[in-house]
């Protein structure tokens, strides 16, 4: 993935967190282009499901539900595969990166394995709202070092899963919404807006403007802040202090 967010095929994804099957599954068609890729290297599939089908048996009769619906051209879609792909928000397939220490320090690759396949069945059991349809063991990629030769990089699975939640009021019953499928999970984002807040919970924001304060008394109130604070002279004595008492400590 480039900075662009554009992959070797061209295609734009809206958001770099996207997982990317084609890397994952080591589709030689994406990876033979990327150079940080051992030909050949250690990796295995343990889940894979492609993202089309697992919409279709998550999405698929509560889509056709409510497409049915539908009245307008504008509101239908071929698929809630299409229709979550062309939104500016959604992303289609969150993707999770879990590695164990690094190349210099980590367990043996028998024991990684096991810790990454708990961890994916614990993911699992503790998430009945995000729909795993991917993992992957990758122990064949490279990294830069500080003079940017390429070196063998940590072992690292990638983690690909859909937040669904199943008891939407407004569209669809069944949707792809993180909000929505963390809720359900007994989760609340405290980042959403006082409006959405107050429409969904009742809460309201009760944050109040701060008073404009001109330059002259804002400089003034720095200066008294400043004021509280230990001199750095004082603070050296106390350093030289301690470090005196932690020396007849040690003998």
């Amino acid at each position: 993935m480039e900075e662009n967010g554009v992959d070797s095929k061209g295609r734009k994804r809206k958001k770099l967190r996207q997982a990317c099957r084609e890397h994952n599954i080591r589709d030689p068609a994406y990876c033979d282009k990327q150079d940080h890729i051992i030909k050949g290297g250690v990796h295995e599939i343990w889940i894979d499901i492609p993202p089309k089908v697992a919409y279709e048996q998550i999405f698929g009769e509560p889509f056709r539900e409510y497409n049915g619906k539908q009245t307008k051209k504008s509101r239908k879609y071929d698929s809630y595969y299409d229709k979550v792909k062309k939104s500016p928000v959604l992303v289609p397939v969150h993707e999770a990166l879990i590695t164990i220490g690094n190349c210099e320090q980590m367990p043996d690759e028998e024991t990684q394995k096991a810790i990454y396949k708990a961890y994916v069945e614990e993911f699992i059991k503790q998430n009945p709202n995000m729909k795993v349809i991917g993992a992957y063991y990758h122990a064949d990629e490279m990294h830069e070092d500080d003079n940017g030769n390429l070196v063998k990089g940590a072992p690292h699975i990638h983690l690909d899963y859909i937040p669904v939640a199943y008891k939407c009021n407004r569209g669809q019953k069944v949707q792809n919404t993180m909000n929505g499928a963390l809720k359900e999970q007994g989760i609340v984002n405290i980042e959403i807006d006082a409006e959405t807040a107050l429409k969904m919970f009742g809460i309201r924001d009760k944050s109040r403007k701060k008073k404009k304060v001109s330059k002259e008394n804002e400089t003034e109130n720095i200066a008294e802040r400043m004021q509280c604070l230990p001199k750095l002279e004082d603070k050296e004595s106390e350093a030289e202090t301690d470090q005196e008492e932690e020396k007849k400590n040690e003998s």
